[in-house]
């Protein structure tokens, strides 16, 4: 199966790479939505910033965290 591309539409400028088992939507309480859809191209670990500045950086409510630091592993 294809990597799976994770989008964080925050901008058109930043985005968040991570493949996952399955394909989910997330939405965060300031309505970051994610995005995830069968695409080998875009998928670039050199780009994500750490779980913690990640989530410094686009306010994430506790809980969600967890959540994402789940689709990280399944990327290792």
């Amino acid at each position: 199966m294809n990597a799976l591309r994770t989008h964080w539409d925050i901008s058109k400028h930043h985005h968040y790479c991570a493949s996952t088992g399955c394909e989910r939507h997330f939405e965060s309480a300031t309505g970051l939505r994610v995005h995830m859809d069968h695409s080998p191209r875009h998928h670039r670990r050199e780009n994500l910033p750490s779980l913690p500045e990640f989530v410094r950086i686009y306010g994430y409510v506790k809980g969600w965290e967890d959540k994402v630091a789940r689709a990280m592993e399944l990327d290792e």
